[in-house]
């Protein structure tokens, strides 16, 4: 785990590695300009803030390599401090994106003084600095790793500080409550001095309605964290069936292209295919398995097996039929499925002569012309309790952690209320809920916190 210090000057690729038209570099800290000036010759004025200039920088080669000096035409944007993303002085210098040119630049500015940036140090060194709180930190990592357009929108969103202001506000109110219950315990003896307000007198009633209100909003939360975990994580679709009824055309056709071996022979697909797909703004992993049939031989006995582990596993399930009469029904007995969310699904619709209707939870499709593909999806999205810009904002698996700690004391709480307790003995249930909740965007307590989710970043971010 890294010890992240913020007094020195680190420096890191901002790119991903390899060879391309631009790569870029980072320079921040304390000493960032005095380093640019020493492979900036001919100039002693650094560039304005932001100021984007094409600048002739001098790339040393290592004494002991004997080789020249390089120059590149680069382009360099100076962050004056504290108006950077670090809040330090903050140097990005674009130049040309072969690997070697910009490991030479790195080593030059290491020469200089520079330190390699440990991952995600740059994000740290704005949460430090104040300009960004430990959840949009958080955020940074989830937006340059999300996998689907409404898990960009949540990171987007949190980046953004709602989430952030949300919990500050919980915060306060609960800051607000312990001030008034301790008011009231101070001036308890001397019978509510006469500067004590009327309106700040708080009864136990007024306190446990208070509590109620915020316990819904905490709960409330928590139930869009679950669904927001969907939308970061994405889900697992297992295709199961009988053989020859048309699981891996469907495969197929919720992919958009053709992806799994189809022929009219049953037991086609002995092993499972996966695929990952976006539809509805949301990640889905899908899995065509074999079909399920007493096996005449080891190979297809594993991928049955196989096929029933996927159904027992998978988030949900798509259990298909075909509307061929003559289609082989599937399996009966240990229904590997129970328990999962099942989706029942008629293929090869386009054989009847009139298109039945969906009901019941059952949809019909046909992969061959794509008729009731998308509703088929649209249906999956919602099946899940999501639709497209359903969740706004959710805290991921920490911050819920935390946010349900503080609902476990907030409940401790209200039932030392119920048993007739004085309001100071709920007060401290209500210290540690409101802890709790400081944890979430700033938890300055946990040093190992802190470290293992900037930890988790890219170099040079």
């Amino acid at each position: 785990m890294p010890a992240y210090t913020t007094s020195d000057t680190i420096v890191a690729p901002a790119t991903v590695p390899g060879r391309s038209a631009i790569a870029m570099l980072r320079l921040s800290g304390p000493k960032a300009f005095d380093m640019l000036l020493d492979i900036m010759p001919g100039t002693n004025q650094v560039p304005q803030h932001r100021l984007n200039l094409l600048q002739e920088i001098e790339i040393k080669a290592p004494a002991e390599a004997g080789l020249p000096n390089l120059c590149e035409q680069a382009m360099v944007c100076c962050h004056h401090a504290p108006r950077s993303y670090t809040g330090d002085n903050l140097v990005e210098i674009s130049m040309h994106g072969n690997p070697l040119l910009l490991e030479r630049a790195i080593t030059s500015l290491v020469q200089s003084g520079a330190r390699l940036a440990e991952p995600g140090e740059f994000t740290f060194r704005a949460y430090v600095n104040g300009k960004l709180d430990l959840i949009q930190a958080e955020a940074v990592h989830e937006l340059i790793n999300a996998g689907s357009s409404s898990a960009l929108a949540l990171a987007q969103t949190a980046l953004g500080g709602l989430s952030g202001a949300r919990v500050s506000v919980w915060q306060e109110q609960l800051l607000n409550i312990v001030t008034r219950i301790e008011l009231i315990h101070d001036y308890a003896s001397d019978d509510l001095d006469a500067s004590v307000q009327a309106e700040d007198v708080l009864t136990p009633a007024e306190l446990a309605q208070s509590l109620q209100k915020m316990l819904g909003e905490l709960e409330s939360a928590l139930e869009d964290s679950s669904r927001g975990g969907l939308i970061r994580h994405g889900l697992s679709l297992a295709i199961v069936g009988a053989p020859n009824v048309g699981k891996s055309t469907l495969f197929n056709a919720l992919l958009g292209y053709d992806r799994a071996l189809v022929h009219h022979a049953p037991g086609t697909t002995r092993d499972y295919l996966s695929e990952s797909v976006e539809f509805g703004g949301l990640s889905f992993t899908l899995i065509d398995t074999a079909g399920q049939r007493s096996a005449s031989d080891d190979v297809e006995s594993a991928g049955v097996q196989l096929a029933q582990d996927w159904a027992r596993s998978a988030d949900m399930v798509i259990f298909v039929s075909s509307a061929d009469e003559n289609a082989v029904e599937p399996l009966q007995a240990d229904n590997p499925s129970a328990g999962r969310q099942v989706l029942h699904v008629h293929t090869r619709c386009d054989i009847l002569d009139v298109w039945p209707e969906d009901g019941n939870g059952v949809f019909h499709v046909s992969g061959k012309t794509g008729q009731g593909i998308e509703q088929l999806r649209y249906h999956i999205v919602t099946l899940c309790g999501l639709t497209e810009g359903s969740v706004l904002a959710a805290f991921n698996r920490r911050q819920a952690a935390l946010i349900d700690s503080s609902v476990q004391n907030l409940r401790l709480a209200l039932k030392a209320l119920e048993n007739g307790m004085p309001m100071d003995a709920a007060a401290q249930d209500i210290h540690l809920s409101r802890e709790c909740l400081l944890d979430v965007n700033h938890s300055s307590s946990r040093q190992d916190v802190i470290d293992h989710i900037f930890s988790s970043f890219c170099v040079g971010k």
